[in-house]
């Protein structure tokens, strides 16, 4: 059996393997998104996209009534949408990632109390196509910075980054 080194995720967990990197989901959100998900973005980018038409018939309906502060509001945050969903095009949930397949690892450092610190992978599928995949750490509390330097660390001694 060969040796691996884990670490924790916003989600479950991380597992950094010779050959490649496994992600298993553990407690409640960890599981919740595995079921929702299934490895594939098809699901959450197509509600997305039917919340984002939604949103922007409401745009148009307040335009035909001249109500143009609703239809801005509405515009705004139907194109803000539609944005993340163009952006979430090339992201992918698949649990398992061979390293051979990975281009690239980027440590993101997140914004505090909005945004989780991160890892960027991204890898070519088994069709060859770039894809993306995030690895959200815990949020930096004060019991969480040594888990966030242990995955760092981790990824340092593989390295999959600098």
């Amino acid at each position: 059996m060969e040796p691996t080194k884990k670490f924790l995720t916003k989600t479950g967990f991380c597992h950094v393997l010779k050959d490649k990197i496994i992600f298993t989901p553990s407690g409640f959100m960890g599981h919740i998104g595995d079921m929702t998900v299934e490895g594939r973005m098809s699901r959450i980018l197509l509600f997305f996209s039917s919340l984002a038409l939604l949103i922007l018939y409401f745009a148009y309906a307040n335009y035909l009534e001249n109500q143009f502060l609703w239809t801005g509001i509405f515009g705004v945050i139907g194109s803000y949408l539609i944005y993340g969903i163009i952006k979430g095009l090339n992201t992918s949930m698949h649990p398992i990632i061979n390293r051979s397949a990975i281009k690239e690892v980027r440590f993101v450092k997140g914004v505090q109390d909005l945004t989780p610190p991160s890892f960027e992978v991204k890898f070519a599928n088994s069709m060859g196509k770039m894809k993306k995949r995030i690895i959200s750490l815990p949020n930096p509390t004060a019991k969480n910075r040594s888990k966030i330097q242990e995955a760092i660390n981790i990824m340092r001694e593989e390295g999959l980054i600098e």
